[in-house]
Protein backbone atom coordinates (compact mmCIF):
# COMPACT_ATOMS: atom_id res chain seq x y z
CA UNK A 1 0.00 0.00 0.00
CA UNK A 2 1.59 3.44 -0.68
CA UNK A 3 0.86 6.60 1.19
CA UNK A 4 0.32 8.42 -1.99
CA UNK A 5 -2.87 10.14 -1.59
CA UNK A 6 -3.61 10.04 -5.61
CA UNK A 7 -3.57 6.07 -5.26
CA UNK A 8 -6.99 4.53 -4.89
CA UNK A 9 -7.49 2.01 -2.76
CA UNK A 10 -9.94 -0.22 -1.91
CA UNK A 11 -11.03 -3.47 0.11
CA UNK A 12 -13.02 -6.11 -0.70
CA UNK A 13 -14.24 -8.37 1.96
CA UNK A 14 -16.59 -10.65 -0.57
CA UNK A 15 -19.69 -10.19 1.61
CA UNK A 16 -23.08 -9.68 -0.10
CA UNK A 17 -26.20 -9.30 1.65
CA UNK A 18 -27.83 -12.78 0.52
CA UNK A 19 -25.27 -14.18 2.69
CA UNK A 20 -25.31 -11.47 5.82
CA UNK A 21 -27.98 -9.40 7.21
CA UNK A 22 -27.71 -5.78 6.92
CA UNK A 23 -26.93 -5.28 10.70
CA UNK A 24 -23.98 -7.97 10.40
CA UNK A 25 -22.58 -5.63 8.09
CA UNK A 26 -22.86 -2.71 9.38
CA UNK A 27 -21.32 -3.79 12.58
CA UNK A 28 -18.93 -5.06 10.60
CA UNK A 29 -16.35 -2.54 11.18
CA UNK A 30 -17.11 -3.07 15.63
CA UNK A 31 -16.79 -6.55 15.47
CA UNK A 32 -12.91 -6.46 13.45
CA UNK A 33 -12.00 -3.98 15.80
CA UNK A 34 -13.08 -6.02 18.86
CA UNK A 35 -11.47 -9.29 17.48
CA UNK A 36 -8.03 -7.44 16.96
CA UNK A 37 -8.30 -5.17 20.23
CA UNK A 38 -7.76 -2.03 18.28
CA UNK A 39 -10.13 1.03 17.48
CA UNK A 40 -10.94 1.78 14.09
CA UNK A 41 -11.85 5.08 11.93
CA UNK A 42 -13.97 4.56 8.85
CA UNK A 43 -14.00 7.03 7.09
CA UNK A 44 -17.06 7.56 4.24
CA UNK A 45 -16.41 10.86 1.64
CA UNK A 46 -19.48 12.12 -0.38
CA UNK A 47 -22.13 10.94 2.55
CA UNK A 48 -24.19 13.45 1.48
CA UNK A 49 -25.46 10.78 -1.21
CA UNK A 50 -27.26 8.91 1.07
CA UNK A 51 -30.06 11.74 0.70
CA UNK A 52 -30.66 10.48 -3.17
CA UNK A 53 -30.75 6.84 -2.04
CA UNK A 54 -34.88 5.31 -2.50
CA UNK A 55 -36.08 5.39 1.07
CA UNK A 56 -33.09 7.58 2.53
CA UNK A 57 -34.57 8.31 5.75
CA UNK A 58 -34.93 4.98 6.30
CA UNK A 59 -31.14 3.79 5.47
CA UNK A 60 -30.03 6.64 7.53
CA UNK A 61 -32.09 5.01 10.54
CA UNK A 62 -29.78 1.83 10.51
CA UNK A 63 -26.76 3.43 10.18
CA UNK A 64 -27.44 5.40 12.59
CA UNK A 65 -29.33 2.66 14.90
CA UNK A 66 -26.03 0.11 14.38
CA UNK A 67 -23.27 2.92 14.73
CA UNK A 68 -24.18 4.40 17.61
CA UNK A 69 -24.01 1.37 19.73
CA UNK A 70 -20.43 1.32 18.49
CA UNK A 71 -17.66 1.52 21.53
CA UNK A 72 -14.73 0.46 18.98
CA UNK A 73 -15.42 2.22 15.54
CA UNK A 74 -15.67 5.52 14.71
CA UNK A 75 -17.12 7.15 11.76
CA UNK A 76 -16.01 10.30 9.84
CA UNK A 77 -18.87 11.30 7.47
CA UNK A 78 -17.28 13.88 4.23
CA UNK A 79 -19.14 15.54 2.47
CA UNK A 80 -18.70 18.67 -0.40
CA UNK A 81 -22.21 19.37 -0.29
CA UNK A 82 -22.32 21.41 2.93
CA UNK A 83 -26.42 22.79 2.52
CA UNK A 84 -26.83 18.69 1.97
CA UNK A 85 -24.50 17.77 5.26
CA UNK A 86 -26.25 20.55 7.42
CA UNK A 87 -29.79 19.12 6.77
CA UNK A 88 -28.66 15.87 7.75
CA UNK A 89 -27.05 16.42 10.82
CA UNK A 90 -28.29 19.91 11.99
CA UNK A 91 -32.18 19.61 10.75
CA UNK A 92 -33.90 17.59 13.99
CA UNK A 93 -36.21 15.61 12.21
CA UNK A 94 -33.15 13.52 10.53
CA UNK A 95 -31.40 10.66 11.73
CA UNK A 96 -28.44 11.89 12.16
CA UNK A 97 -29.39 15.26 13.76
CA UNK A 98 -26.44 15.67 16.13
CA UNK A 99 -25.03 12.42 15.94
CA UNK A 100 -21.64 13.66 16.30
CA UNK A 101 -19.28 17.17 15.99
CA UNK A 102 -20.14 19.14 12.29
CA UNK A 103 -16.71 20.42 11.01
CA UNK A 104 -16.82 23.49 8.99
CA UNK A 105 -13.80 26.14 8.45
CA UNK A 106 -12.47 28.36 11.11
CA UNK A 107 -11.86 31.38 9.39
CA UNK A 108 -9.83 33.87 11.73
CA UNK A 109 -8.63 33.71 15.68
CA UNK A 110 -4.80 32.69 14.39
CA UNK A 111 -3.13 36.32 15.12
CA UNK A 112 -5.57 36.75 18.14
CA UNK A 113 -3.96 38.01 21.10
CA UNK A 114 -6.36 35.88 23.00
CA UNK A 115 -4.80 32.55 20.93
CA UNK A 116 -1.00 33.48 21.21
CA UNK A 117 -0.99 34.88 25.20
CA UNK A 118 -3.22 31.70 25.97
CA UNK A 119 -1.28 29.13 24.45
CA UNK A 120 2.19 31.21 24.46
CA UNK A 121 3.19 31.08 21.09
CA UNK A 122 5.79 33.56 21.58
CA UNK A 123 6.14 35.99 18.34
CA UNK A 124 4.47 36.79 15.80
CA UNK A 125 7.46 35.74 13.67
CA UNK A 126 7.25 32.49 15.23
CA UNK A 127 3.07 31.95 14.41
CA UNK A 128 4.57 33.16 10.83
CA UNK A 129 7.07 29.36 10.53
CA UNK A 130 3.89 27.49 12.46
CA UNK A 131 2.05 29.16 9.61
CA UNK A 132 4.42 28.01 6.82
CA UNK A 133 4.69 24.73 7.75
CA UNK A 134 0.85 24.03 8.13
CA UNK A 135 0.17 25.27 4.84
CA UNK A 136 3.29 23.06 3.52
CA UNK A 137 1.62 20.09 4.57
CA UNK A 138 -2.06 21.71 3.33
CA UNK A 139 -3.78 21.65 6.47
CA UNK A 140 -4.42 25.15 6.34
CA UNK A 141 -5.31 27.49 3.23
CA UNK A 142 -4.63 30.60 2.04
CA UNK A 143 -7.50 32.36 1.14
CA UNK A 144 -8.07 36.14 -0.02
CA UNK A 145 -10.62 36.69 3.54
CA UNK A 146 -7.63 35.11 5.43
CA UNK A 147 -6.20 31.65 6.57
CA UNK A 148 -9.09 28.38 6.42
CA UNK A 149 -8.45 25.06 7.78
CA UNK A 150 -9.18 22.86 5.44
CA UNK A 151 -8.44 19.94 6.74
CA UNK A 152 -11.69 18.80 8.79
CA UNK A 153 -9.56 16.35 11.32
CA UNK A 154 -7.02 19.05 11.94
CA UNK A 155 -9.92 21.53 12.52
CA UNK A 156 -11.95 19.35 15.45
CA UNK A 157 -8.16 19.01 16.93
CA UNK A 158 -7.37 22.72 16.67
CA UNK A 159 -10.57 24.05 18.37
CA UNK A 160 -10.46 21.58 20.76
CA UNK A 161 -7.11 21.76 22.14
CA UNK A 162 -6.33 25.61 20.74
CA UNK A 163 -9.79 27.52 21.66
Amino acid sequence: MSPDPTMDFSVSLGITPKEYAPEQILNLAEIIAQKQGKRIVVCIDEFQQIGEFPDSVTVQKRLRGAWQLQQNASYCLFGSKKHLMTNMFQNKSMPFFQFGDVASGVHDGFLSKKVMDEFQLGTKSNISKVKKILIDRDLVEVRETGLFISDPVFQMWFRRTCL
